[in-house]
């Protein structure tokens, strides 16, 4: 979310979904919870604002948050990214 990316470069729902689908995946279907929130997180000149928004909501019905099990076992390699490049 902080890299400045050209346009071509930048996910839009329109190429996600070209991705989606030649990878023999579906597109995104606003009907679909999930994907919802992909569209609306795409769509949204504040992102992050999204996904805090999302995280709430999930946390305040009592569910764990579709993205858990990604964050649940990252780690950050910022410091040993720094030792390499200093």
């Amino acid at each position: 979310m902080r890299v400045p990316l050209d346009d071509e470069n930048k996910i839009t729902m329109n190429r996600l979904n070209r991705i989606l689908m030649n990878c023999g995946f579906a597109g995104l279907k606003p009907d679909q919870e999930f994907d919802r929130f992909v569209i609306r997180f795409l769509r949204s000149t504040e992102p992050l604002d999204v996904l805090e928004e999302e995280v709430e909501k999930q946390v305040v019905q009592g569910k764990n948050f579709y993205l858990y099990k990604v964050y649940r076992d990252s780690y950050c390699h910022q410091k040993e990214l720094l030792d390499y490049l200093v």
